[in-house]
């Protein structure tokens, strides 16, 4: 046999993987001839104009209906499959899901053309078949694949998605194009599709010990490593020991992540490259085609390293590969929501590509799972199934709910921008640290109270042109009774400052006294539930919306003392700066998701009322969870294992990881370290509050931009914040050649020096046609500022240590005293809102402060602890304490001996 002998499940899996591919291309065929049906005119229906419209034309919504049929299919079949598995093997419940396959395929044509039911009936069978591709896999590979070779067996079955995906499409456009119509597309691809499970049916069996082309070395070579249980098959499954276990877990929640994203390219690319990017049937067939095939080396390639590099540790190696696959596949969804289909089309192709060749490096978590279940691989596999069949059932869910238009590129960038959040979350759950989740579940919290609050900002434009219960004035104009006053919109967003003011230091009280764990409840609800009241107290009084909003700024008062509690009780010393990115990014993210999310409900029939019941619906879930996820000592949570605890405790005080009650407030009041930093975050949080507020304005009045270009451009120079903040983060906590001041100084040197020059630079713009030049300085003003997290907030938490919760309240007081110094700053010096020279001396003010908060940090700066930390209740003078030493750990006394002279 030359090269296949002693290697005959090379061709047991090669078969295998043809029928995979045949039923994944049976069932995603109809993702591309919806392009090619709608030309079709045959029994065209005219409408109300007497326009010829194909009945082959699908609304959103029926689309949505024909992929969710497949959905349903695939619940209902996943757990008959899967008992058909286990009782059955392989072959005879895989060979009858292909002949579903292929009946339902070749009478979809008849169905499209007589009921839409029937239709939806044959898409139900073709996910019933499609149930069994999943699970053959894990059983397959259990069977036939040697342990050294699990990981290239997965891989190499797995790449059924991108090889159907890219014949499939290529075959399509060609057909479609042709004279045998999309309806020839169904007829031959059935055809083929028989023609392979007739092969594989004649030489393939579930047992490797009873084929006769299996010889004796290779079956030894099979059975190597494998348990007595997993050689001689065991019916006990022991259920509720798999779901308790935390590895598999995250692999299933993390796997939902990736198939939604994945299944919405897949599923859509043909649409969007169509309808978006303007290309014929036939380009978009061999884009299509290209895009999904770059995916089958790399996806090649990752198995095959996963099972070669035996020297890198396996986590290493799967986090490795999950941070590809996920977290840079996720920073990609996110550009290509912000490219919106802009030039010749290519980019956006591109990016497609990417984001799919990402996502290849995954068979790290599928080799996981498999060596962590070993003869239990195929119910593992059959959950990760359910979790696609709800996949199938999330990715046309987030593409109805925001697509109306199927060629607005602006709704389908919604969709991307949700789908890219969701990966790069669930990158940090993968990486098996709980004290990840727990930063991820408190970023969510205080992205959605934030979220409460800005709402009203985008919705003051919507709410005017409701005219229910409008106003008539004394010239008999209507008015809207929710058009507000400039004065009018000042109070309310004053209102929010007045709360979180007056609320910051009583929530200091509580985080000191009760932890964070319900007073950060607590305030989520009073968020919640002033969120979901406002649309009733706008349309009641103006004393009562102010009231709500006082509420709002109470809960906001919460997020900076939360974020110092959460790192000073689950962040290790070494994870500061990466900590507090992650959670200090919380402002730029909820601006970049609320306001789309508000302005497509307000576009919608919804209306404005509903931004903030959705709002209030999704923080009510965050803040749930949190409460499930958080506990205020990492030592008591039963998720934190024993080498988890001991890397957050390390280097640590006792004060500092028992945490007290008590807080020397003088005595912080006194450090000067302590004032520089607060000097530092009110010098940045004034410019930050400039910018957010004004450069919409300034770019539209001042330079000239258009409406549409003015958000896109703002929304471009606050996104670019986020990924440099986690960088910056990044690498202040893991660059270990320079010593940890001076990281500090230089991240604070870029993060508020760098940006006042840049402020300085912005105000010597003097001419309204050198916008972008004024645009390139307010990116550079909000680029710069990402670096803070290394700079004075690290330095702050390093010296307060345990009571750096204070210290960061302090710091969200000071971002309240921002909302008033930042208004007035531009109320000082500008009257008219044109005149470039005016808005000049706002920057040249901001600016001078920067670069002095700077230079003054530059001399304070330092990473020891303060003489403060070791003031605690029993020792109120902060003396140095020496340990107490056991009798057991006291080196012995020496005996000594005289000696007579």
């Amino acid at each position: 046999m030359g090269f296949f002998a002693h290697r005959f499940r090379i061709i047991i899996a090669f078969g295998t993987f043809l029928c995979l591919v045949s039923i994944n291309s049976n069932y995603i065929l109809m993702n591309f001839t919806f392009i090619c049906m709608e030309n079709d005119t045959e029994g065209a229906v005219a409408d109300g104009h007497d326009t010829l419209n194909s009945r082959f034309y699908y609304a959103p919504i029926e689309k949505t209906l024909i992929l969710w049929a497949v959905a349903a299919g695939a619940i209902l079949g996943t757990a008959p499959v899967d008992w058909a598995y286990k009782n059955y093997g392989v072959r005879l419940p895989l060979l009858i899901a292909g002949i579903l396959s292929i009946l339902a395929t070749t009478k979809i044509p008849i169905a499209a053309s007589s009921s839409f039911s029937f239709l939806l009936g044959l898409r139900l069978v073709q996910g019933i078949a499609y149930t069994g591709a999943f699970t053959a896999i894990e059983n397959i590979t259990a069977t036939w694949a040697p342990p050294a070779e699990t990981g290239l067996f997965m891989s190499l079955l797995s790449w059924f998605i991108p090889v159907s995906t890219s014949v499939t499409y290529l075959f399509a456009g060609w057909i479609c194009d042709s004279a045998l119509g999309w309806r020839g597309v169904f007829y031959l691809q059935a055809f083929v599709s028989a023609i392979v499970f007739i092969v594989w049916s004649l030489y393939y069996t579930d047992n490797p010990i009873t084929h006769k082309s299996v010889d004796t070395e290779e079956l030894k070579h099979i059975q190597q490593g494998k348990t007595d249980l997993k050689l001689h098959e065991n019916s006990a499954i022991p259920y509720q020991s798999l779901f308790r276990n935390h590895k598999l877990l995250i692999i299933w929640f993390n796997t939902f992540a990736k198939m939604t994203a994945a299944t919405l390219l897949v599923t859509f690319m043909p649409l969007y490259y169509h309808k978006v990017l303007h290309f014929d049937v036939f380009t978009t067939g061999i884009l299509s085609t290209f895009t999904t095939l770059l995916h089958v080396p790399i996806k090649s390639m990752s198995g095959y390293f996963c099972d070669s590099l035996s020297w890198i540790p396996l986590q290493v190696k799967v986090q490795a590969c999950n941070f590809i696959a996920v977290g840079f596949a996720g920073i990609c969804c996110l550009m290509i929501g912000i490219a919106k289909g802009t030039g010749d089309g290519y980019f956006g192709v591109v990016l497609f590509g990417v984001v799919y060749c990402a996502m290849a490096v995954n068979s790290g978590d599928s080799m996981t799972g498999n060596m962590a279940s070993r003869q239990y691989a195929h119910f593992v596999s059959s959950t990760i199934h359910y979790i696609k069949c709800a996949a199938l059932v999330a990715a046309p869910a987030s593409w109805a709910m925001f697509v109306q238009d199927e060629s607005d590129a602006a709704e389908w960038s919604y969709v991307f921008y949700l789908n890219g959040a969701m990966l790069i979350a669930d990158m940090g759950c993968f990486t098996h640290r709980f004290r990840a989740v727990v930063v991820i579940a408190a970023f969510f919290c205080l992205t959605s109270i934030n979220s409460n609050y800005i709402t009203m900002n985008f919705t003051f434009i919507c709410m005017k042109n409701d005219m229910e219960g409008a106003i008539e004035d004394i010239n008999g104009t209507l008015h809207s009774r929710f058009d507000y006053t400039p004065a009018e919109k000042s109070m309310i967003v004053w209102a929010v400052a007045a709360g979180t003011i007056i609320g910051t230091f009583p929530i200091n009280w509580a985080y000191i006294n009760y932890g964070a764990r319900f007073p950060f409840f607590i305030a989520g609800i009073l968020s919640v539930i002033a969120t979901a009241l406002i649309p009733f107290a706008a349309s009641f009084s103006f004393h009562s919306l102010l009231g709500l909003r006082f509420i709002q700024g109470l809960a906001y008062s919460a997020d900076f003392a939360a974020i110092g509690l959460v790192v000073v009780r689950w962040a290790p010393l070494a994870e500061i700066g990466i900590f507090g990115a992650a959670l200090t990014s919380f402002t730029s993210i909820s601006s970049t998701i609320t306001n789309p999310l508000s302005g497509w409900i307000c576009k919608s029939g919804l209306g404005w009322r509903w931004a903030f019941y959705a709002h209030a619906a999704i923080a009510a879930t965050f803040f749930l969870a949190w409460l499930f996820v958080y506990e205020d000592d990492p030592a008591s949570h039963r998720r934190v294992d024993e080498k988890e605890l001991k890397t957050i405790q390390k280097n640590k005080s006792k004060a500092h990881i028992e945490g007290d009650s008590f807080v020397p407030y003088l005595a912080i009041f006194k450090n000067k370290t302590i004032l520089v930093v607060w000097l530092n975050s009110f010098s940045e949080m004034t410019t930050v509050t400039l910018m957010h507020t004004y450069v919409p304005l300034y770019l539209h009045t001042v330079l000239g931009f258009d409406i549409v270009s003015t958000g896109m451009l703002a929304a471009c120079a606050a996104f670019t914040h986020v990924p440099l903040k986690y960088l910056s983060g990044y690498c202040s906590d893991r660059i270990k050649a320079v010593s940890e001041m001076a990281k500090m100084q230089g991240c604070n040197l870029i993060a508020v020096g760098m940006a006042g020059m840049c402020c300085i630079m912005l105000g010597l713009v003097k001419r309204a046609g050198d916008g972008w030049a004024a645009f390139y300085f307010i990116v550079m003003v909000q680029v710069t500022m990402a670096a803070n997290c290394g700079g004075f907030y690290k330095c702050g938490t390093l010296v307060a240590r345990q009571y750096a919760h204070f210290v960061l309240a302090a710091v969200q007081f000071m971002k309240c005293v921002a909302l008033i110094t930042a208004p007035a700053s531009w109320a000082l010096f500008v009257t008219d809102e044109t005149d470039i020279v005016q808005w000049s001396y706002v920057f040249y003010l901001n600016g001078v402060v920067l670069i002095f908060a700077s230079i003054v940090f530059f001399f304070v700066c330092t990473d020891q602890p303060a003489e403060f930390t070791h003031i605690t209740r029993e020792n109120p003078e902060g003396k140095r304490i020496m340990p107490e030493i056991s009798d057991s750990e006291k080196p012995p006394i020496e005996m000594q001996t005289t000696t007579n002279v």
